[in-house]
């Protein structure tokens, strides 16, 4: 990655409710971008980011990990987090040195309470300051396929992105 421009290099927190596939997120894009030769799986015991034996004995994140790899002239510089109210600390530390938020919704359970904590973590820690472009924080809806496709409704991003609005402007109002 030494060859890779400043301009080119895109530094990301993968955020979430737990279970929604972070991980299962992070594994594709080490292996397309070819920084790993295998596709890894948490439940598989094999996922590149959790690497501890506590994470791969509970099947689910317990700390953030850092990911890099080069995709086309770009570095990718990532963090997956976990989301457990226990460890959320760490996903709050890895969107303070990011410039743009990858929120991963589970295609089946939609918006929940910790898809509302990591998007209103994104928004108090404004990921995008250092980023030129502004590109703001991205909602991945993950699980489509364990999920029958013709259930998930036209609209269902949009009735996302509304819930987290609200969700925000809610929490805001609570504070």
């Amino acid at each position: 990655m030494e060859n890779v421009a400043v301009t080119n290099v895109r530094n990301f927190t993968i955020a979430g409710h737990a279970g929604s596939g972070k991980t299962a997120l992070s594994d594709p894009i080490l292996f397309k971008g070819a920084k790993v030769s295998r596709l890894g799986s948490v439940y598989d015991g094999n996922s590149v980011s959790n690497d501890q034996p506590d994470e791969r004995e509970r099947q689910h994140s317990l700390y953030a990990t850092p990911l890099c790899c080069e995709w086309k002239d770009h570095a990718l510089c990532f963090i997956d987090t976990p989301d457990y109210a226990d460890y959320f600390g760490d996903a709050k530390a890895a969107l303070t040195v990011c410039d743009t938020a990858l929120i991963v919704v589970n295609a089946s359970e939609g918006v929940e309470k910790g898809t509302r904590r990591s998007w209103n973590a994104a928004i108090d820690y404004n990921v995008t300051r250092n980023c030129k472009e502004r590109i703001g924080h991205f909602v991945i809806m993950n699980g489509k396929d364990h999920v029958n496709i013709s259930q998930v409704k036209p609209g269902f991003i949009a009735a996302i992105s509304k819930q987290l609005q609200e969700a925000a402007a809610k929490d805001a109002a609570d504070d």
